[in-house]
């Protein structure tokens, strides 16, 4: 029944998403600058970026847009994986300048070979960016510096954490 319900909502939801404006992104390149409390700060710098991006308009000046990041690693017996996700809206003040803001959640999942279990930890944040087609085509670039606040898990002993982020976009418009 279950399963049922499921395909017939996708099969009329999908006529709808096919017509709507909606696109893929991909951050380039990234900066990031990570400030931990009581610890040195991290810079690291990723081509491409650790993140892909989804997004759907929800109306003229409003975007629906998440950020997604998977990882995994094994070395010998010891195993991880991660997800992150960050929904956000995006506020359209004209056709080239946004500014976001987002909710999110970061998830790990570790085996070693003998124990395995996973934490999580949530943020907010936001982001000023700009997006420009080029050629006038369904392609864009972009650049989007923002800020990104991970809230203390003491449960999981994750402290708290600020990551400052400065991006290079590549943007793919389908439909619409």
């Amino acid at each position: 029944m279950k399963r049922t319900f499921v395909l017939t909502l996708a099969l009329l939801v999908a006529p709808t998403l096919v017509a709507a404006q909606w696109g893929v992104a991909l951050e380039a390149v990234g900066l990031q600058v990570t400030s931990i409390a009581d610890q040195d700060s991290q810079i690291d710098i990723g081509t491409p970026g650790h993140m892909a991006r989804v997004w759907f308009a929800a109306g003229d000046q409003l975007t629906v847009e998440t950020r997604v990041g998977l990882g995994y690693g094994k070395q010998g017996d010891s195993s991880g994986s991660t997800i992150e996700l960050l929904p956000g809206v995006n506020f359209h003040f004209n056709d080239q300048f946004y500014v976001r803001g987002q909710a999110g959640l970061w998830r790990q999942g570790f085996d070693n070979g003998t124990t395995s279990g996973s934490v999580s930890q949530y943020a907010f944040g936001g982001a000023l960016g700009t997006r420009r087609a080029i050629m006038g085509g369904p392609v864009s670039w972009g650049v989007e510096a923002g800020v990104t606040r991970w809230l203390e898990n003491t449960d999981d002993f994750i402290p708290a954490e600020t990551i400052f982020e400065l991006g290079l976009l590549i943007d793919a418009q389908i439909g619409g």
